[in-house]
């Protein structure tokens, strides 16, 4: 049972009274978990539309953007001197103990690192967050609409068929073997559902998250190619 499950009967308890819960970030599991049992009184949002971890307020009415606090802290860095990939900032904030659910989605574009966090570890972060990849970073909060930029492509991808390990493999450049490894070990959701079969076969609109990979989203399935097979428009955002 997972820590969030655990705390469902103080979540209960706290709606039963008309009181606001507000967790911290959660992944796809956890949120799938809450769905199952809330409902309509489970409100999700992660500082932007299309972010993955997301913070949740359980509660009898509407909420309003501003009641998740969540905060943004971003830095420039010199995209000549090093690669900087959301793997390796992962991985530096992890060298610094601090617990995955404190902070969200890792956005990094045109040199800039953006970073969703809670209030309580946000000067934190800022403080201790100075090297990434061998290179010096200076954090500050910033306005979580203005200052952020998905990094997002819409291409065409020839698949063999519409399997979900097939659009897997081609959509984040894997082997098939590799994108079957992925789906067993229950990284893959669409449309935010964990699927374990390999096999299942995708549709024009599913949204699919592959865990530290991104997202892809099937617009529109274009038909066969010359060779029978299939082209499929899809948004791509890591």
């Amino acid at each position: 049972m997972s820590d969030i499950e655990n705390r469902f009967n103080d979540f209960l308890l706290r709606l039963n009274n008309d009181e606001m819960t507000l967790t911290k970030f959660l992944d796809d599991n956890e949120q799938r978990e809450i769905r199952k049992v809330f409902k309509d009184k489970a409100h999700f949002y992660g500082g932007f539309e299309e972010s993955e971890r997301k913070r949740c307020i359980i509660f009898n009415y509407d909420v309003e953007e501003s009641d998740y606090d969540i905060h943004v802290i971003a830095s420039r860095y010199n995209e000549k001197y090093a690669n900087i990939t959301h793997r390796h900032v992962l991985g530096t904030i992890y060298s610094l103990g601090l617990d995955r659910s404190t902070y969200g989605d890792i956005i990094i574009n045109d040199g800039i690192i953006s970073i969703f966090v809670t209030k309580d570890v946000m000067n934190y972060l800022i403080e201790n967050l100075k090297i990434i990849l061998h290179q010096r970073v200076s954090f500050k909060e910033v306005d979580k609409i203005n200052n952020l930029k998905i990094n997002c492509k819409t291409v065409i991808l020839n698949v063999a068929s519409l399997r979900l390990d097939a659009v897997v493999s081609k959509g984040c450049n894997i082997s098939r073997s590799e994108a079957v490894d992925i789906i067993n070990s229950g990284n893959v959701s669409v449309n935010h559902l964990e699927v374990l079969n390999t096999s299942y076969q995708i549709k024009e609109n599913d949204i699919l998250s592959i865990r530290h990979f991104g997202r892809i989203e099937i617009k529109r399935i274009i038909g066969l190619s010359k060779k029978n097979r299939i082209n499929i428009e899809v948004n791509i955002k890591k």
